[in-house]
């Protein structure tokens, strides 16, 4: 058996491929599945520029990402508001020249990338600033709710013969002649073949790790959530600011405006001073 720690979107889907090639999966969640940064993210795929092994997996991310979707929804028959408006790039008049040249990057790597001049722009999206002089429309780039998704995957999961825990907080793995053979929580205890850790900053608290084993490093991200009227939304796309802050909407009528980026930050009280920055 293997057992994978950890109920975000990484955990979980690994868990479901790993079901889907026959192995007999645990996962387990210290809290609900997808209650984590997975839920708060605004979770849009856009694969980086470059040429490194990483975009390589992105673009094979992405391109996988509709049957994927299909698959999930149709086994958990439950909607994860799996989005494909696209992303607006937007440009001011400080930035227009930089977002010219990314723009002239992407199409050049292959994207497919459209140029909207601002009274194009403003038909688009007529709520945005009128100080917006144009925008980089990427087709391509869609989102989906991650804490529907996850939600989503467990159910896939334990339709398949999957086990997923929740509320169970690993406190250490158990080991046999220096290997980990189990891991053991509060309620239970379980033997493994394989553990996969996918616990996020969790990673750090758990007993039974080598002492030479790399700490995860804390990076905290708000979104502010609002909301929208759904049948009238504010907007409709993906829109990317310059200063990298992003406006997300849902299906449901709740727009994501973030997320901040605070090195060394893992308390979840937001400061006001924060939520005033994304206002």
């Amino acid at each position: 058996m293997i057992i994978i720690i950890g109920g975000g979107i990484a955990g979980l889907s690994l868990a479901w491929h790993l079901i889907r090639r026959g192995e007999k999966i645990t996962l387990i969640d210290q809290g609900k599945v997808g209650s984590g940064a997975s839920a708060a993210a605004c979770a849009y795929l856009e694969p980086r520029l470059g040429t490194g092994a990483m975009r390589t997996l992105e673009w094979a991310s992405l391109k996988s990402w509709p049957s994927f979707i299909k698959e999930i929804e149709q086994i958990s028959g439950q909607s994860v508001d799996y989005r494909r408006d696209g992303q607006l790039r937007v440009a001011f008049a400080s930035n227009f020249n930089a977002l010219m040249k990314n723009a002239e990057e992407r199409k050049a790597q292959g994207w497919n990338i459209h140029w909207l001049e601002g009274a194009e722009v403003q038909n688009r999206e007529p709520h945005l600033s009128q100080n917006v002089v144009a925008a980089a429309f990427l087709p391509d780039v869609p989102w989906v709710d991650g804490q529907k998704l996850c939600r989503a995957i467990a159910i896939a999961i334990t339709k398949s013969g999957g086990t997923v825990l929740e509320n169970h907080k690993v406190e250490r793995l158990l080991l046999k002649n220096g290997y980990a053979c189990g891991i053991a929580t509060k309620q239970t205890r379980l033997k493994a073949d394989r553990i996969v850790l996918a616990a996020g900053m969790g990673t750090n608290e758990l007993e039974g790790l080598p002492v030479d084993f790399l700490k995860c490093r804390p990076v905290r991200g708000v979104n502010l959530s609002l909301n929208m009227t759904a049948e009238t939304p504010l907007v409709r796309h993906l829109i990317r600011h310059p200063d990298n802050t992003v406006l997300c909407p849902r299906s449901d009528g709740t727009l994501l405006v973030g997320p901040t980026h605070e090195d060394g930050e893992i308390s979840n009280l937001v400061a006001p001073e924060t939520i005033s920055r994304l206002f």
